[in-house]
């Protein structure tokens, strides 16, 4: 046995080839927009209320539809799964994803809406978009980038923008 760390702990990945062909458990195809909403507090919830374990794989040798990610979805009762993948396919309300992580998820959160196009539309979400993250000083707003999927910062006075 290596001693050494393997798997996700140590950003490794997973990968089973014969998921396809198992009969005790389930695949499930979730598209970003929803696997966003995945995350371990929520995973862990749903493996408690239906006995199953739940993991991302990396498609094991299948084709897995771009946008998508591969669930893999383990219970001893094909019931058990897909209750499992109902609720993994469901997507939280913004509340609900407040009430169980403290903040809002903000790439999740603008999967929900229209994009903003504006300044005054990034200013008027910053709340909703960003509820439960620390303020910012005055004069300044949070962005998304939509190509790299990251935060950025805003300075109204003279629309500078930072990444930090």
């Amino acid at each position: 046995r290596n001693s050494g760390s393997v798997g996700w702990r140590s950003g490794g990945s997973l990968c089973l080839t014969e998921a396809d062909m198992r009969e005790d458990l389930l695949v499930v195809l979730l598209p970003e927009e929803k696997a966003v909403w995945m995350r371990p507090d929520r995973i862990l919830k749903i493996e408690s209320d239906t006995k199953t374990l739940l993991l991302f794989d990396t498609g094991g040798g299948s084709v897995v539809t771009s946008g998508c990610r591969r669930l893999l979805i383990c219970g001893g009762s094909a019931e058990q799964r897909n209750r499992a993948a109902a609720l993994a396919r469901k997507q939280p309300s913004v509340s609900q994803a407040l009430a169980t992580t403290g903040a809002a998820d903000p790439w999740a959160v603008l999967q929900t809406m229209a994009w903003p196009e504006s300044i005054a539309q990034w200013g008027k979400l910053q709340s909703k978009i960003w509820a439960g993250h620390r303020r910012l000083k005055p004069g300044w707003i949070r962005c998304m980038s939509k190509s790299r999927k990251q935060e950025y910062y805003l300075r109204l006075a003279d629309a500078h923008t930072t990444p930090n």
